[in-house]
């Protein structure tokens, strides 16, 4: 966490936090590349917070609506690299999924460049839909 704080206030004139937090995690700079070192990124299917606010820090309009608490992070609220692909993992919960294992070679790498995370097949969606959520 110490390092994740540290790249936090280092880079917070050039980006808003949020987007910080992508760049750190994605590995998109050198230096969170490094600290990164190879492992896999994975992204979770619904998002388990609610955006508070109608406003964005980057413009001065009313900000798009946002997933709320239980509904899937998808494309194009979120960035790529941080966004569920429902696409490759209809029946999972986490990306890369199991689905994918089937493109690998024996490396374990898949045919899109990325190593292949055996985990097992969640899926929470049925139970996220019957909790209650603030509306902002």
């Amino acid at each position: 966490m110490e390092n994740f704080a540290n790249y936090l206030e280092k880079h917070q004139r050039r980006r808003p936090p949020d987007h910080l937090v992508v760049e750190w995690f994605a590995g998109e700079k050198p230096e969170s590349k490094k600290y990164k070192n190879d492992r896999a990124h994975m992204a979770f299917r619904y998002n388990i917070f609610d955006h508070l606010g109608k406003r964005s820090s980057l413009r001065s309009t009313i900000s798009p609506k946002y997933p709320i608490c239980y509904e899937q992070l998808l494309e194009p609220v979120l960035f790529n690299v941080e966004a569920f692909k429902p696409r490759l993992c209809a029946i999972s919960d986490i990306w890369p999924c199991n689905e994918l294992s089937s493109s690998n070679d024996a490396s374990g790498w898949n045919n899109i460049g990325r190593m292949s995370v055996r985990q097992p097949n969640l899926n929470f969606g049925e139970l996220y839909k019957k909790i209650h959520h603030l509306v902002v």
